[in-house]
């Protein structure tokens, strides 16, 4: 077990650690080398970008919208959709390249169901209360990606 208190010195001969150089208190490896400088690495390619749609709810408040931003500066698809739980909404933010239109509870059925057609495989991010997006069509995108 690596123990970071001095040897015991209850041996009949006490332990002498080896010295390091110190570098403003802590200990500083001292490292000498006869062999020529390692080439520099290259960075590795990044992972390919994974791209699937998802639909953030609650864009007009700060979870949603900055959740919304993260999506988009990750990469992933936003669809030009949110639902606020307030009445009388409807309006357009922008994230990243995207106009989102921002629809109240009334608009939700007709909405969703043409979500649910154009993206299959929409994931849902649920910032708002639970009346504006309880629907049927929503409810089954829901449960479809489990």
């Amino acid at each position: 077990m690596l123990s970071m208190r001095p040897p015991s010195t209850t041996l009949s001969r006490p332990l002498i650690w080896p010295r390091r150089g110190r570098l403003g208190g802590a200990a500083a490896p001292q490292y000498v080398s006869a062999a020529a400088p390692a080439p520099a690495l290259e960075p590795a390619a990044p992972p390919e970008s994974v791209s699937f749609p998802i639909l953030v709810n609650g864009c007009t408040g700060n979870m949603g919208l900055s959740v919304a931003e993260a999506a988009a500066l990750r990469g992933l698809h936003l669809v030009p959709v949110s639902f606020s739980s307030r009445e009388k909404v409807e309006k357009t933010i922008q994230v990243g390249q995207t106009d989102i239109q921002i629809y109240g509870p009334s608009k939700r059925e007709d909405v969703v169901s043409s979500i649910a057609d154009e993206f299959p495989d929409v994931i849902v991010v649920d910032y708002t209360g639970p009346n504006s997006v309880n629907c049927k069509q929503f409810n089954l995108v829901i449960f479809s990606i489990h």
